[in-house]
C-alpha cells in the first residue's frame, strides 16, 4: 500500500511538496533518481510529482534521505501532526485496555 496525496484530503499534496523541494535543492528529478536507486527513474519521480503514481513507505524514506530532509519536512502540510496525535490516542487507548 502506498502512500498518495489522495489519502490526505486537505492537505498540500504529496507530490507538489515533493517537487518543490527537490527544486529548492536544485536537483532535476534525473538526478534525484539517480541518488534514491533500487531502479528509480526520471519518469517514476514524475509520477509520484503529478499525483499519478502511489509512494511506497519504504520509496517516501528513500526520498527523504536522497534530499538530505526530515520525514516531516515531506510531508503534506498537517498529516505528521494529524498521524502523531492518532498514535497518542492508540497509546491512552491501548493502555486503558491492558489495566482492565
Amino acid at each position: 500500500m502506498g502512500i498518495t496525496s489522495e489519502e490526505a484530503k486537505g492537505y498540500k499534496p504529496l507530490g507538489e511538496e515533493l517537487r518543490r523541494l527537490r527544486k529548492s535543492k536544485k536537483m532535476t528529478r534525473k538526478e534525484l533518481a539517480a541518488v534514491v536507486g533500487n531502479g528509480c527513474s526520471e519518469k517514476t519521480i514524475s509520477q509520484y510529482e503529478n499525483g499519478s503514481r502511489p509512494m511506497e513507505v519504504e520509496t517516501y524514506f528513500s526520498l527523504v534521505e536522497a534530499l538530505r530532509i526530515t520525514p516531516n519536512d515531506l510531508a503534506p502540510s498537517g498529516l505528521m501532526e494529524n498521524a502523531t496525535s492518532s498514535l497518542g490516542n492508540y497509546a491512552r487507548l491501548n493502555g486503558r485496555n491492558q489495566s482492565l
